[in-house]
């Protein structure tokens, strides 16, 4: 999901970080999230890259959702969301009526 309006840059709800193991082998900072739902604890962590849109991303905070996670963060159907900062260095182009997002070149 792209959140336009969230200051943060990604964030993975718990069914999909326990189900990648996203949490495992990495080194973590406990955080806090808010959202549909209340106040949820989260891990933070720095990826070396990420890759999306067929760009590759440095430097992204990423939180992960814990078990107690709850509301949107506990949400099955949605792998997590994509904030303003992991968007803002390439335009994105919005194709409502062809139900596509995509992550054009500079």
């Amino acid at each position: 999901m792209l959140d336009t309006g969230g200051c943060g840059a990604l964030s993975f709800n718990a069914p999909t970080v326990q189900r990648l193991r996203l949490t495992e082998g990495r080194r973590m900072g406990a955080t806090k999230g808010r959202g549909v739902g209340g106040v949820v604890n989260r891990q933070r962590a720095t990826p070396e890259n990420a890759l999306f849109g067929g760009h590759e991303h440095t430097n992204l905070s990423a939180n992960f959702s814990t078990g107690d996670a709850r509301g949107s963060w506990a949400d099955p159907y949605v792998d997590g969301v994509m904030g303003v900062t992991s968007i803002s260095s390439q335009p994105v182009l919005f194709d409502y009526p062809g139900r596509r997002v995509g992550f054009l070149k500079r």
